[in-house]
């Protein structure tokens, strides 16, 4: 890095400075440039020079370590999957809320040379109608109580280029069972990774509109579980909206700049 090579040249330069400010006044009498130098004053020259490449070394380490601390987080975060554009819809096909279906679209920024896989991980109540599952660009995997589902997404094109399309999205679609079946349910977001812009629908059956949501941030979670009352939540205002689409009435929301890990609840009576 440019920053190393500075700090080494100038401590390299003032231990040369001072080997030379020896020589010199070894050699030539006591003098130092023509000018008559004690000897106090010579190791006082020489513990300033050295204390100078000390206090470089130290800083120079100091910044190495701020830096392989945030090359530390930034490949924890894994940034070579920063979300452009996340776009989820759910249908609730009947008024019992037992048929519905869910499709996701996840758009990534640009084409980065990572070897690591992206995965999402999605849980819901009710089960996953295993054979409905459809995907584009993506493998997935599904739990054997059929509640959870894990997308894998790779961009790696010259090992699965067989098996993959080219392209810098996937999308999966699947159905639902007895997922929606209470007065009161609710539908829970989380981020994978940094996301610019996150929009879901909620479609309601004509016959079942829902009364009235809320979108809430959760702020306080153990693991992968959230605690569904409002305590450790933040009551996001404005959101989220209800609207009619087709007929139907749905639950529109859009949330935008989200960080890696922020989870939200959307909560609706119906």
């Amino acid at each position: 890095m440019v920053l190393d090579k500075i700090y080494k040249t100038l401590a390299i330069l003032f231990s040369i400075a001072t080997l030379i400010f020896t020589a010199i006044y070894k050699f030539n009498g006591g003098k130092l440039f023509g000018y008559e130098v004690t000897v106090e004053h010579a190791l006082a020259t020489v513990l300033m020079i050295s204390f100078i490449s000390i206090i470089i070394f130290s800083f120079e380490n100091t910044i190495r370590e701020k830096i392989n601390i945030k090359k530390a987080e930034l490949k924890k975060i894994n940034t070579s999957y920063i979300i452009s554009y996340k776009k989820a819809t759910i249908n609730i096909l009947d008024i019992d809320g037992k048929s519905s279906s869910f499709r996701e679209e996840v758009h990534f920024m640009q084409k980065y040379k990572d070897k690591n896989h992206y995965m999402s991980k999605l849980k819901i109540s009710g089960s996953i109608v295993k054979n409905s599952v459809q995907n584009y660009n993506a493998w997935h995997t599904i739990s054997a109580d059929n509640q959870r589902m894990e997308t894998t997404y790779v961009n790696d094109e010259l090992k699965n280029k067989k098996r993959l399309n080219k392209g810098l999205y996937y999308a999966y679609s699947f159905q639902m069972e007895n997922t929606f079946t209470q007065d009161k349910e609710d539908w829970v977001l989380v981020m994978d990774n940094y996301t610019y812009h996150y929009r879901l629908m909620i479609i309601f059956p004509v016959e079942r509109p829902p009364k009235n949501c809320k979108l809430i941030r959760k702020t306080k979670s153990s693991g992968d579980e959230f605690d569904v009352s409002d305590n450790g939540t933040e009551l996001i205002q404005k959101q989220p909206i209800i609207s009619d689409h087709c007929g139907h009435k749905i639950i529109s929301v859009n949330l935008f700049n989200l960080d890696r890990q922020s989870r939200y609840q959307v909560i609706w009576t119906w």
